[in-house]
């Protein structure tokens, strides 16, 4: 009996220390923007599973504005390449966002509140030192593969073919997001993209990963 108890109460313990060595955070404390007060942070977590959140604390507050924006950003202002993460749910309180498990955000350090309507800055917080023993550089489970999964036709006119089905990235050779769509008939319409090179992550139903670069004409 009494070893049984010990054997279940040393699971837990392992299970524990995975779970805790699998999830891992970073906090960004916002301050202040040169026109508005910002209170609270945001927190930037990734599961077990690879699922990729930012959280924001219960006290943000802020002043309400027209089409506010957070944005993961690689500099303390909106001037560089940038990813958009949600429109705000709330000037104030608790909220939640679940960033797309094919966007690498190892390079972000930044998130910003933004009007972008207006190109109007409201404040930015610096997120921290990972809190954890996992790797929070792309939101891919440890269980990811990558592979190389054939597209056609490069160069791209209007439309992009993949061999599986899967969710498509699209970056700017800079890093930012312009293009994000799930597809079930494993074509992509990018007729929208101006000509140029761009790279690309497509994420399939299985798990596995393909990156790459295409041509637009």
């Amino acid at each position: 009996m009494i070893k049984n108890i010990c054997f279940l109460f040393i699971t837990l313990l392992l299970i524990n220390k995975e779970s805790i060595a699998q999830t891992c955070s970073r906090v960004a404390e916002f301050q202040n923007g040169p026109d508005y007060p910002v209170d609270g942070n945001a927190t930037l977590t990734k599961q077990i599973n690879g699922t990729l959140t930012l959280s924001i604390s219960s006290d943000f507050a802020t002043t309400p504005g027209p089409d506010l924006h957070f944005l993961l950003s690689n500099s303390p202002t909106p001037n560089a390449p940038y990813y958009i993460v949600s429109q705000i749910q709330s000037a104030s309180g608790a909220q939640s966002f679940t960033i797309p498990a094919s966007i690498d955000i190892n390079q972000y350090q930044y998130v910003l509140i933004h009007c972008i309507q207006f190109n109007h800055f409201w404040g930015a917080g610096t997120l921290g030192n990972t809190i954890g023993n996992c790797n929070l550089s792309s939101g891919f489970g440890s269980n990811t593969i990558e592979k190389k999964i054939a597209t056609f036709p490069n160069p791209v006119k209007n439309e992009i073919n993949f061999a599986e089905i899967g969710e498509l990235s699209v970056f700017s050779l800079e890093g930012k997001l312009l293009f994000l769509e799930k597809s079930l008939t494993k074509r992509f319409d990018l007729s929208t993209l101006e000509s140029g090179f761009y790279t690309y992550s497509f994420l399939t139903d299985k798990g596995s990963i393909s990156k790459g670069k295409f041509l637009k004409q």
